[in-house]
């Protein structure tokens, strides 16, 4: 969001409640970067094809490493079903080779050095991202304040944005507010009443071996090519797991073992050998919350003010033949860029842009049927559309 306000000519101040910047749900040491891709042309899949890209030209304007070594993902053919799939998602969509391409076994183990008996898809200009690296690459121009928890915002008397730590002290001033806490999002806008959801994800780090994978791999869950972790060690992550964490009080950080035998379950049950040749105890991993929400599409754009929203859009149920309706009640200068999922280095910068662009009065850089895709008022929108008696407005 940083990066997309500075490419809008906007001063931006990240408010970053831990030690180091992004470092909770952006924390992973090595990010799988690759396409959600689908055959239609809906506003979900022209979402997904269009971030993609857009995510790739921002990334490639950034110092090269961060990007992992081994450039290249393989989403290995699980089955015979999934096999037809993925040839009928390349026939309809006409990409370069070098960005999307059908393998066969032998290609994908040329490729990655893994075997996958019915090969696969090749994205062979996505990878792996470093995050540590990337995000303050991201916030370049940018003041960061760390150590600095948002405990709630306000509007002023004099139409500007007071945000304030949690034990009410201000911490600053501004013209506008974007809202981008993740999973914290409903602890600071709680008047939204967005259909949010937590889950939990864990990784495992493996021991790397000699002939380890020179590039990525997707099965359902991923293998990452190695990398030096923490202590100097060259690891690879594993994962990784996906449980809903909605109203769960208990500190979701501890590593669990059975998230470690699931993540190499998994692993053993699609690409088995891969795993007997990498399958040793895990030497560490780590455990995240993503903020994820009903139709799986990041909230972007202006927040409305709820309760005059619902009265002025009343009568939306009657289609063509409402009375006009006056413009939205939005929350002036406040936005939200959130509820990313399990794929927000590919979907956030394009969600950005477009709160960039409401922002600073630009044209939106995608179509109106994507834009409209990404309301955070969408689904006030969509009750509204029932007939009353139909509607079961969430509290």
């Amino acid at each position: 969001m940083a990066n997309a306000l500075a490419r809008a000519g906007r001063e931006a101040v990240v408010l970053e409640a831990g030690p180091a910047l992004a470092r909770e749900g952006s924390g992973n040491p090595s990010a799988l970067m690759k396409p959600r891709m689908t055959p239609d042309a809906q506003p979900y899949g022209r979402f997904h094809a269009m971030a993609w890209l857009h995510a790739l030209r921002l990334y490639e304007t950034l110092p090269p490493d961060v990007w992992r070594e081994g450039r290249g993902v393989l989403v290995a053919a699980r089955d015979a079903a999934e096999a037809a799939a993925q040839a009928r998602l390349v026939e309809s969509l006409p990409w370069p080779a070098e960005a999307l391409r059908l393998v066969d076994g032998a290609e994908a183990r040329a490729l990655t050095g893994a075997t996958a008996p019915r090969g696969g898809l090749w994205y062979g200009l996505a990878g792996c991202l470093h995050p540590a690296v990337l995000c303050p690459a991201l916030a370049q121009g940018a003041e960061v304040w760390t150590g600095a928890p948002a405990g709630g915002i306000e509007r002023t008397a004099a139409g500007t944005w007071l945000v304030r730590d949690p034990e009410g002290v201000p911490l600053l001033e501004t013209a506008a507010v974007v809202l981008c806490a993740g999973a914290a999002l409903p602890a600071l806008w709680p008047e939204a009443q967005w259909p949010l959801g937590k889950s939990r994800g864990q990784i495992s780090f493996l021991p790397a071996v000699a002939d380890a994978p020179r590039a990525a791999l997707s099965f359902g869950g991923y293998l990452t090519p190695p990398f030096p972790d923490d202590d100097g060690r060259m690891v690879h992550a594993l994962g990784a797991t996906y449980d809903r964490w909605r109203d769960r009080t208990e500190d979701f950080r501890p590593l669990h073992d059975a998230d470690h035998a699931r993540n190499r379950d998994l692993l053993r049950r699609h690409l088995p050998e891969l795993a007997a040749r990498i399958d040793a105890r895990p030497v560490g991993g780590r455990a995240g919350l993503r903020c994820t929400i009903q139709d799986h599409m990041p909230l972007a754009g202006p927040v409305h003010d709820r309760p005059p929203f619902l009265d002025a859009f009343d009568a939306l149920h009657h289609g063509r033949k409402a009375p006009p309706f006056p413009e939205a009640p939005l929350h002036e200068g406040l936005f939200v860029l959130g509820a990313l999922g399990s794929r927000g280095f590919q979907t956030a910068p394009l969600a950005a842009a477009r709160v960039a662009a409401e922002i600073s009065g630009a044209p939106l850089p995608m179509d109106r049927g994507v834009a409209d895709s990404l309301n955070p008022a969408r689904f006030d929108v969509r009750t509204l559309r029932r007939p009353p008696q139909a509607r079961h407005r969430r509290k």
